[in-house]
């Protein structure tokens, strides 16, 4: 029996009648005469009723093709530029009365002291912790007053801040952008906050199966003598490191105008932007930006793979690739088709194989980073620890497939149609529009990218894949990087004989 705490009021009450039935005692019950039966009348069914509504005869009919397919027309943005220096594009949107801004300081990691990794990171998180006339909680009322979102993030490349505004409260919002990018406070009770925010976001990544799979990759491939080859967001011990003077040091050197770029999309026109941005930046003043420092990266070594144990996981992370041309080579567009083949898109073949076929993984996938000097190819994806040393033959076998089997036709059009029917989405909103326009510059793409990208993925010819993928694929030189239990892996991978297996302790 339930516990009566668990029954209904009714279920209560009726219980309580039995129970009182139960306990009294017996008496002399009359007999009752048992109740006539009367027949039920017959009734006829009420009539089908027919639902008609005005718009019934257009539901019942299959709506008529389109008389063409909706042409999407990717932006190219209008260029002008502050009196202070500062690069500004704009894409007009009316269509509803909201405007994003992204103001792009063209520093980030890449400009970091070894010692100090994780000090682009750090300045960023402190730029919305107080300026020098609000503070945090006061630069947050007043966002929320705006209805405005305000954020800043770093970047390998870049350190950014983002507006996003009703226009009627754009001016305001303004004001506050400016106070966030111009005079931070960098007091020290905020930064001892935040410190400990990333110290603690730093602890919590040892237990991240993909960031230390991305981070061990990082360190093979750009080597330890360059920031980008250190742990993302730094190491314990360079986080503490970080002084006031550092962070003051890196914002003073790198935020200036010369140094930006003001990407601006929603319901202004470049006029306006241009003039609402001069009235809140006009005192920005320009500085000498130093120029970066040269950069060697390491040469390809004997195979290995980089092994991290995390004993408890149920999975295994597994990577592999290498250096890749810079996002401005003429060979990137032929190796972005040839990667939505072997890995970019859901039909891909790593997904079809290793998901589909062997229900090794919910899903794996290529990539190519794009950067403004080099850019990276990574296949990866989360694999079931046991079949971790099967997932790894699987992923050389279709990496060798691009070079030694025919790309099909049908193969083809589908990733260049990828290609093409995402520019819609990707650039789907102002935030989206001014996020990808800025990365234009970052790489020193033409403005008019996006809008020419069609006709040049259509004009690729097969030719022009294979002879890309001829020259950059190289995977028996690439790294394997796994990050999975070791009792269930281990000895998998070693029988692959692939190389040395180079164990890092996360």
């Amino acid at each position: 029996m339930r516990p009566i705490a668990h029954l209904s009021l009714s279920a209560l009450a009726t219980l309580a009648f039995v129970s009182l039935s139960a306990c009294a005692p017996e008496a002399a019950v009359p007999p009752v005469a048992p109740a006539p039966v009367i027949p039920a009348p017959t009734v006829a069914p009420p009539p089908a009723v027919v639902a008609t509504t005005p718009d019934e005869a257009f539901r019942a009919k299959k709506p008529d093709p389109l008389l063409k397919e909706p042409a999407f027309v990717p932006p190219v943005p209008v260029q002008r530029r502050l009196r202070n220096g500062a690069e500004v594009l704009v894409v007009e949107n009316h269509a509803v009365p909201l405007v994003a801004i992204e103001i792009v300081l063209q520093s980030g990691v890449d400009r970091e002291p070894l010692d100090r990794r994780g000090l682009s990171g750090f300045v960023a998180e402190m730029l919305l912790e107080g300026t020098r006339t609000r503070s945090s909680l006061e630069l947050e009322i007043a966002r929320e007053r705006l209805a405005a979102q305000l954020s800043a993030f770093g970047g390998l490349e870049t350190t950014t801040v983002h507006l996003n505004a009703l226009k009627d409260t754009l001016p305001d919002a303004l004001v506050l952008m400016s106070d966030v990018l111009q005079n931070p406070a960098f007091k020290a009770e905020d930064i001892e906050r935040v410190r400990g925010l990333l110290l603690t976001s730093l602890a919590a990544k040892k237990g991240n199966p993909g960031a230390l799979t991305r981070d061990d990759f990082a360190k093979v491939v750009w080597g330890d003598r360059n920031p980008w080859g250190l742990p993302s967001g730094g190491t314990t011990t360079t986080i503490k490191a970080i002084t006031a003077s550092d962070l003051a040091r890196f914002h003073r050197t790198f935020f200036v105008p010369n140094n930006a770029v003001i990407t601006v999309s929603g319901d202004v026109t470049a006029d306006e932007a241009v003039a609402a941005l001069e009235k809140v930046l006009g005192s920005w003043k320009k500085g000498p930006v130093p120029p970066a420092r040269p950069v060697q990266y390491p040469a390809a070594t004997p195979r290995s793979i980089v092994f991290t144990d995390l004993p408890t996981g149920t999975q295994s992370q597994v990577l592999v690739g290498w250096r890749a041309p810079k996002a401005s080579s003429p060979e990137i567009l032929p190796l972005l088709i040839a990667n939505n083949i072997v890995g970019g898109i859901f039909t891909s073949r790593l997904n079809l194989n290793l998901r589909e076929q062997k229900a090794f993984s919910y899903g794996v996938f290529s990539r190519f980073g794009l950067y403004r000097n080099v850019s990276t190819f990574t296949a990866s994806g989360s694999i079931v620890a046991a079949h971790t040393a099967e997932a790894v033959t699987e992923f050389e076998k279709e990496l060798h497939r691009m070079k030694t089997e025919p790309i099909t036709d049908e193969e083809l059009n589908r990733a260049k149609e990828a290609i093409i029917r995402s520019l819609p989405f990707a650039l789907e909103t102002n935030d989206a529009v001014v996020t990808a326009i800025a990365a234009l510059v970052e790489v020193e793409r033409p403005l008019d990218y996006y809008a020419t990208l069609p006709e040049r993925v259509r004009a690729v010819q097969k030719a022009d894949v294979v002879a890309a993928v001829q020259k950059f694929m190289d995977p028996d030189h690439w790294p394997v990087v796994v990050v999975g239990p070791k009792s269930q892996t281990f000895d998998g991978l070693k029988a692959l004989r692939i190389g040395e297996i180079r164990e890092i302790t996360p």
